[in-house]
């Protein structure tokens, strides 16, 4: 079995479960600490940075399993207040004028929308008991 490359890998608790993995082959992945671990990385990057924006990504895609109708529905609002927001920060003369509003998930990188995509899969987790026995209350 080839080693893996750690000058490679990020350095975080990802990556230390990557390294732990090895010559495990076969054995059940501990999902729980994989989201745990993803998570921890996502609040680790600057806010509204593309950095952040990858691993919120990468957490979307691990919790892909688990997405429902509530997920849907909490990402329809975060896109409209997205919507909003720049209209109205348009308005304000905040943004540059040809500024296009790209309604389509994750195509801007800003700490507000960020922020509210982690609140939805926050409740996503908290649904399907994703975030361990201390667990989050609504």
């Amino acid at each position: 079995m080839d080693m893996v490359d750690e000058s490679r890998l990020p350095r975080d608790s990802f990556a230390r479960i990557v390294r732990e993995s090895e010559g495990r082959t076969g054995e059940p992945l501990n999902y729980g600490q994989i989201v745990m671990a993803k998570l921890a990385s996502v609040f680790a990057q600057r806010d509204g940075s593309s950095n952040r924006e990858h691993e919120i990504r990468d957490l979307e895609r691990i919790l892909v399993p688990y997405r429902d109708k509530g997920y849907e529905a909490d990402m329809d609002r975060v896109a409209s207040e997205r919507k909003a927001c720049v209209i109205a920060e348009k308005a304000a003369g905040n943004l540059h004028p040809n500024v296009v509003v790209i309604t389509e998930r994750g195509k801007q990188y800003d700490a507000h929308y960020q922020g509210w995509w982690i609140e939805a899969l926050m409740r996503l987790m908290r649904r399907n008991g994703l975030l361990g026995t201390g667990g989050v209350r609504p």
